[in-house]
């Protein structure tokens, strides 16, 4: 652990922003102690300060989070994307019990530093959920929803005002979550979600697979559906009422036919960013996707035999987040609704 450095801190009137490790070994500056854990979560990152603001919404994460001597690990925004939540409209119109349950999971009681971090589990604020702790040349963090892939402390012993933070590389995940949970519990699926359950597929992607999804976000799906954004008077319409009449076509849609589209979007097994090979992929649909890869062979477009333009050229759909992961499956994202014929 020795190869981890104290991280400075700047604090303003009212923001603190955890920076970079320093250069230097034994620079911990104390007395920058004016921000509490749950200020310190939601001064930090777009992403990690909007999904504390949606978990906090009856202002219950205020109390618990400044009481005194407690130790929080701070997830930094590419670990919310890396778990699926990779923008803040994913976060705002998520599940807020979900994300309140995440910020408890990264606190546990006791101010420590970094080097007073030992092996073996640890309890969290969220009820009855433990983390645990791997330390040897770096500090590694599981959670019980991780699958295995741990955490690593990158930046340690910020001083806040009851504790101390430390930043980490992945967002701990308290339960494990099947695909459909990630579908569901994150706001950036909400047409998704609606279209599987037209389909009379979420039972399938809650079945043990494993399946590898690529998952079009609201977006996409406003897109493909054809829905206006804008009135006849070229004002822009509210995201609730453009959704609502995404979900109302969906639901007027034959559920065989959407199916058929769906399916075209899931693969058996599980398919990391670094398992596809260039080429022909074929779908639970029986139709095939082409696949491109970047020059490091990791997945770089997607491609359905039904995305083409006006003059027949392909229309490659290039992911928007890549290897979000659970207990059943990966899914990819991909911000085009990809089509088999």
């Amino acid at each position: 652990m020795r190869n981890l450095r104290h991280t400075c801190i700047a604090i303003g009137a009212a923001t603190l922003v955890l920076l970079s490790a320093c250069e230097e070994e034994n620079n911990f500056q104390d007395g920058l102690n004016v921000a509490d854990v749950g200020q310190a979560f939601d001064s930090n990152g777009d992403i990690i300060r909007a999904a504390y603001k949606h978990a906090n919404g009856d202002g219950s994460l205020t109390s618990v989070l400044s009481a005194s001597s407690l130790t929080a690990f701070m997830p930094t925004d590419q670990a919310f994307k890396n778990a699926g939540y990779f923008n803040t409209e994913s976060v705002n119109e998520g599940d807020a019990a979900v994300l309140k349950d995440i910020f408890l999971y990264h606190v546990m009681e006791g101010a420590k530093r970094a080097a007073d971090i030992t092996d073996g589990d640890a309890q969290t604020l969220a009820t009855g959920k433990k983390i645990s702790f791997v330390v040897g040349d770096e500090v590694r963090i599981t959670g019980l929803g991780n699958q295995g892939k741990a955490a690593t402390l990158t930046a340690v012993d910020a001083n806040v005002s009851n504790g101390f933070m430390h930043v980490i590389d992945g967002l701990l995940l308290p339960a494990s979550r099947k695909l459909t949970d990630i579908t569901i519990q994150n706001g950036a699926f909400d047409l998704l979600e609606a279209a599987l359950i037209k389909a009379d597929l979420l039972t399938t992607l809650a079945a043990t697979g494993p399946f590898t999804v690529f998952a079009p976000t609201d977006d996409a799906f406003i897109t493909y559906l054809e829905i206006p954004t804008k009135d006849a008077a070229g004002k822009t319409r509210t995201r609730a009422a453009v959704q609502a009449d995404a979900i109302a076509k969906i639901n007027s849609l034959d559920p065989d036919d959407l199916k058929e589209v769906l399916t075209y979007h899931i693969v058996s097994g599980i398919l990391k960013s670094d398992d596809f090979t260039a080429g022909s992929l074929t779908t639970l649909n029986g139709s095939a996707l082409t696949i491109g890869l970047d020059d490091d062979n990791n997945l770089k477009s997607i491609t359905g035999i039904g995305n083409v333009d006006d003059d027949g050229d392909d229309i490659p759909s290039n992911p928007v987040q890549l290897d979000v992961i659970g207990v059943n499956g990966v899914i990819q994202i991909v911000g085009q609704v990809l089509k088999p014929e």
